[in-house]
């Protein structure tokens, strides 16, 4: 659902999965270039080679393309998958594609040959079983497996390896590989379900967008939020270029809204005196927004919306705070059927009782977190003293045997 990947090289055409097509997006017009349609069912994942010249996307039929950009042209179909795909990645060898399946698989393709390498069938649920799974492609079986504590919506991974952060729920995890997966900090800066992540240039700062309507820009340094920018509808996947130049947001209600980097006076003087490799921070205030309605041509579209949102849970979510103005879509028929209006109101009553039972539910878990945590420490502070007391026991015995008296 408007899945965004930037190409790695220049110019960073950018491509934007949405309904049964793949479409590349030139960063400097704003406008289409290319269309990849070889698709039976809705595509999903569409992602750049970090050379730029082939796409592979996933799909609702369970199967994985790759195209040829330049030519359009369909040069692999991966079969495998029992179920949709949401999840496809170019790995870094070049010759080999990842793919993450609703089917619970994570599978290796080797492109050539178009054969499957290995797959991983740990996942119970895909990643909504609340972990994330490292793998190591050359064995079968997973190198390390931590808890976010939520269903699991986006990954990113430091090109180093050694640090990843996990989001779900209204949570950012970071981790630390190298150690085993130590939690190095958590990030709640977001109300709703975070659904994508994503870095600017030099990974000096980290974008995550959600259901809240929300972009929050962090500072790597420092893991603070320094930015947050606001848009028209639920955020499902955010893209930045690889020169940090253009924004591209996608949102629940199929906008696609692209913002390009104006740079003061200031920066535009130094631009010219350090030439073209010069860097600057990301900063929000200073894009010019530039929204484009992706085109609804077939009904299905409007379904996959739906299911996309019961999949992740975000109906109520994505409902949640609406006011009377965003809600005039159901303005004709409100006091014209009784019917209508009784279906509505009971709807209200369970949307607020449920709320209600979600505030009560918090308020018993953190009561419990509380106790648990008393407990753990007045149980480790016992133990200290037994084996203090034990200690000062034992010591007068020996000293007893060895005296000569």
């Amino acid at each position: 659902m408007l899945d965004i990947d930037f190409c790695p090289t220049d110019p960073y055409h950018f491509a934007v999965t949405n309904s049964t097509r793949v479409q590349v997006y030139s960063p400097r017009s704003l406008q289409i270039v290319q269309t990849l349609s070889r698709f039976k069912d809705l595509a999903y994942g569409g992602c750049f080679r970090d050379d730029g010249k082939l796409i592979v996307a996933g799909g609702n039929e369970g199967s994985i393309r790759l195209f040829d950009v330049e030519g359009k042209s369909l040069l692999r179909i991966f079969k495998g998958h029992t179920g949709p795909v949401h999840v496809t990645k170019f790995l870094g060898d070049r010759v080999h594609v990842l793919s993450g399946s609703d089917d619970n698989a994570v599978r290796v393709w080797d492109i050539p040959s178009e054969k499957e390498v290995i797959a991983y069938t740990e996942h119970q649920v895909s990643s909504y079983d609340h972990t994330v799974k490292m793998f190591d492609s050359r064995i079968p079986e997973s190198v390390l497996t931590v808890d976010h504590g939520h269903p699991v919506e986006s990954v990113l991974m430091f090109p180093s390896g050694g640090i990843f952060l996990s989001a779900g729920g209204n949570v950012i995890k970071v981790w630390d590989a190298l150690a085993g997966g130590r939690l190095l900090t958590t990030l709640c800066h977001h109300h709703k379900t975070i659904t994508s992540l994503t870095f600017c240039k030099n990974y000096q700062r980290l974008l995550s967008g959600s259901l809240d309507r929300h972009v929050k820009v962090y500072d790597i340094a420092t893991y603070q939020q320094v930015h947050s920018l606001d848009f028209p509808g639920s955020v499902l996947s955010v893209g930045v270029s690889p020169d940090d130049s253009v924004l591209a947001v996608g949102t629940v209600e199929g906008l696609l809204s692209l913002q390009k980097r104006k740079p003061d006076e200031e920066e535009t003087k130094k631009k010219k005196k350090r030439g073209p490799g010069y860097t600057y921070a990301l900063k929000g205030k200073t894009y010019v927004p530039h929204q484009i309605r992706v085109r609804r041509e077939t009904p299905e579209v409007t379904v996959s919306v739906l299911q996309e949102l019961i999949r992740r849970g975000g109906i109520r979510a994505a409902l949640a705070g609406r006011d009377e103005k965003s809600l005039n879509l159901y303005a004709n028929q409100i006091g014209q059927s009784a019917a209508i209006d009784h279906v509505l109101v009971q709807l209200k009553k369970t949307v607020d009782q449920e709320i209600n039972y979600m505030k009560q539910l918090f308020e018993v878990m953190g009561t419990m977190d509380t106790i648990f945590a008393a407990s753990q420490t007045q149980s480790t502070n016992q133990n200290t003293d037994l084996h203090e007391h034990s200690n000062l026991n034992l010591l007068p015995s020996a000293t007893v045997q060895d005296s000569p008296i």
